[in-house]
């Protein structure tokens, strides 16, 4: 009869051991089964954090291109207003050269009538001497008959 009780007693044992590692198994399991539902967790996080990252590149590179952009507009503007300025100093450079040069024509214009002028003068001036030599001419003789 002892060796029912001690029977039992090792099957409850037995069953004991059994239950408690069923028991450590199916937490083994649960723990794995967090551990990994952490995993996936950390692998959507840090997925989320490349993609993130990612945008921020692209953000990034399209405000590095709008700025180039800018830039190169900018710059072309700049360019453009340069060439302008340099046109109408040139434009400016030239009207003052014709303006120059119309004066100095209007100068000797100026010269030549002068010269026309006194040639004139000259010529008249001969001619009445010429005139008066010639009545001087012309009247003393007679003078001199008479007298």
């Amino acid at each position: 009869m002892r060796s029912y009780p001690a029977s039992a007693a090792k099957g409850a044992a037995a069953a004991i051991a059994a239950a408690t590692t069923a028991a450590t198994a199916t937490i083994a399991v649960a723990t794995a089964e967090a551990a990994a539902a952490a995993a996936a967790a950390a692998a959507a996080a840090a997925a989320a954090a490349a993609a993130a990252a990612a945008a921020a590149a692209a953000a990034n590179t399209e405000l590095l291109k709008r700025c180039d952009l800018k830039r190169k507009v900018s710059k072309r503007l700049q360019q453009q207003m340069q060439q302008q300025q340099q046109q109408q100093e040139l434009l400016l450079l030239r009207q003052k050269q014709e303006l120059l040069l119309l004066h100095q024509k209007h100068k000797r214009m100026q010269q030549q009538m002068q010269q026309h002028q006194q040639q004139q003068q000259q010529q008249q001036q001969q001619e009445l001497l010429l005139l008066l030599l010639l009545q001087i001419a012309v009247i003393l003789p007679c003078n001199i008959i008479t007298v």
